[in-house]
């Protein structure tokens, strides 16, 4: 140790300063080793997840519902108002709106019924898909 002070004291290096470096250079190989570690729920969280999952669901389904409204609305508008044609085009474009409108609903109505009977709907589907792949994460994780 002493030698080792001389020699970086010889080289105009306070003595403190390779103590300091080697902390250093092990800081990055720790955090390193911590970043590698994959994320592992315990039973507790995978519980709250699957409990919360519904409402999580919900959550998105409403926030693609808004999304899709809006960005609808937005290019319905811009159709609409487009200056740079004739009335009589603004005129077809609407039109042409109210039909896929109606296309639209229909298909809806149609995919409710088949709801009814057949599989379960796109929520549920979602939903289950979740569950099993956090079943899957447990299992791998040993837990």
């Amino acid at each position: 140790p002493q030698q080792r002070q001389q020699q970086q004291q010889q080289q105009g290096q306070p003595a403190a300063a390779g103590g300091h470096e080697t902390q250093q250079q092990q800081q990055p190989q720790q955090q390193q080793s911590e970043e590698d570690v994959p994320f592992q729920p315990t039973p507790e969280e995978l519980k709250q997840m699957e409990e919360t999952l519904p409402m999580f669901v919900e959550t998105m389904w409403g926030l693609s519902v808004m999304d899709i409204e809006s960005t609808v609305r937005q290019a319905a508008k811009k159709v609409l108002k487009d200056m740079a044609v004739d009335e009589s085009v603004r005129r077809r474009r609407a039109e042409g709106l109210i039909e896929m409108g109606r296309v639209f609903r229909d298909a809806s109505a149609a995919c409710k019924e088949e709801e009814l009977t057949a599989a379960p709907d796109a929520k549920q589907r979602i939903e289950e898909a979740l569950l099993k792949a956090a079943a899957h994460a447990q299992e791998k994780s040993g837990r």
